[in-house]
């Protein structure tokens, strides 16, 4: 019997938030800007190590169960504020189809809140809210 894919395959830990399954993640991507150098007459550069960056990491479909939904918002409202501007660690762990065991993880250092939106709620629905987020790191490592 195979197992399909599961809704809350993606869990993320925050410093001082609640852990959140969603169902997609998008954006975990790092840029490098390498640098060219053009030498007397050589038709083509050396490339070397510039500038990178780690793309804005969108969370959808998080489940928001007890009160993760507002610690979330409330560490964005903190920090667009300035009433808390403390980068916060993170960990995105994707799991396999049991939606159990880990296959990768990753470090995401000093993160800074970027969006928060409430999805659709419906008086008759039968799962835990849910909110879709963005947050940017200063740096991603895959552990």
């Amino acid at each position: 019997m195979e197992n399909g894919t599961s809704e809350g395959r993606y869990l993320f830990e925050f410093d001082g938030v609640s852990a959140v399954r969603s169902s997609e993640v998008s954006g975990v991507k790092i840029t490098h800007e390498e640098f060219e150098l053009y030498e007397s007459n050589r038709p083509n550069p050396h490339l070397g190590r510039g500038h990178y960056k780690v793309d804005t990491i969108n969370v959808k479909h998080a489940h928001a169960l007890n009160s993760t939904g507002q610690e979330v918002f409330q560490w964005m409202s903190d920090f667009i504020r300035g009433d808390n501007v403390e980068r916060r660690g993170a960990r995105l762990i994707v799991l396999d189809e049991d939606g159990q065991t880990p296959v990768d993880i990753y470090e995401l250092l000093q993160c800074v809140p970027i969006s928060f939106a409430a999805e659709t709620h419906t008086g008759g629905g039968k799962n835990a809210s849910m909110f879709t987020f963005a947050i940017r790191a200063t740096d991603m490592q895959l552990l």
